[in-house]
């Protein structure tokens, strides 16, 4: 391993306090023991294929950027609004367009994103624990009003989610073809391109 990289241990300290979390209550989220957390946080263990994949979802970073070896940063910029100051016009459909549009005029591209479901019964409740949690704050799923967007600015690719009182960004880390992108477990359709 190189000097400056990073071991999964110190990946995963990292996430779970750049979220604000107590070891306890990164456990409980995960449904496992504060001691395993220990164990990975030291690297003197390693979480199973499934816990990393439940690591993942909860923040919402791909297994790829928690396994390789560099540095990352998972914290989201995040700016309060109101949304009802935006108002949708020309290429903007909706005032949450508006935002985008206005927070990023330098964006080369802009594509709203349709979520898809998980699936898997685990992953629907660490996703219902992360939305109680706020971490890159979802919102309750069943009255989600927010908007997901692919920005490419012309140094960087940023993942957008507007809500009525915030936009928050962060680096896109994930993995995209023509149709769909992966966002850490979260799988996201192409929506309009504007």
């Amino acid at each position: 391993m190189s000097p400056e990289s990073t071991t999964l241990g110190q990946k995963i300290k990292k996430v779970r306090t750049d979220a604000g979390l107590t070891q306890e209550q990164f456990a409980e989220k995960l449904f496992v023991s504060r001691q395993a957390v220990t164990k990975w946080e030291s690297d003197r263990g390693l979480p199973d294929i499934e816990n990393l994949k439940a690591i993942a979802g909860l923040f919402d970073v791909s297994v790829d950027t928690l396994l390789k070896d560099e540095e990352f940063s998972l914290t989201p910029v995040v700016e309060s609004i109101t949304l009802t100051d935006f108002h949708k016009g020309g290429r903007a459909k909706n005032p949450y367009d508006a935002v985008v549009l206005a927070k990023y005029p330098q964006a080369t591209q802009i594509i709203e994103l349709v979520r898809q479901h998980r699936g898997s019964f685990k992953e629907t409740l660490i996703e219902l624990a992360t939305n109680s949690g706020g971490i890159f704050g979802l919102g309750n799923q069943f009255t989600d009003t927010s908007h997901n967007y692919f920005v490419v600015l012309p140094s960087r690719v940023l993942f957008v989610r507007v809500t009525k009182e915030r936009v928050e960004a962060r680096d896109y880390t994930g993995r995209t073809d023509k149709q769909t992108f992966v966002f850490g477990p979260s799988r996201y359709h192409k929506g309009r391109t504007f």
